[in-house]
């Protein structure tokens, strides 16, 4: 959870005027591209990621750069994977 660190704690007051601290919004870096790899349904970032031809054995940890790379993709889809047939990896 290292990328949290640099971010912000901000008050936020709910509709009820309860008041908690909260982590701001995180930037989400742009990074190149190294490749684009196949997904099918019911497939996981975390699995993704942990590939060997991805991150490697104990690559889930970084599972969180795969959805930073296809952040726009994965939201616009509703965060169904299913829906999408290619994951671009970073570099």
């Amino acid at each position: 959870m290292a990328r949290f660190l640099r971010v912000d704690d901000i008050e936020f007051t709910d509709q009820n005027g309860k008041t908690m601290i909260i982590k701001d919004w995180r930037v989400i870096s742009q990074v190149a591209t190294a490749f684009q790899i196949d997904i099918k349904e019911g497939d996981l970032l975390d699995e993704v990621a942990s590939r060997e031809e991805v991150f490697g054995t104990f690559g889930e940890n970084r599972s969180y750069q795969l959805f930073d790379q296809n952040a726009v993709e994965i939201v616009e889809n509703g965060f169904d994977l299913s829906k999408l047939k290619k994951l671009r990896v970073p570099v």
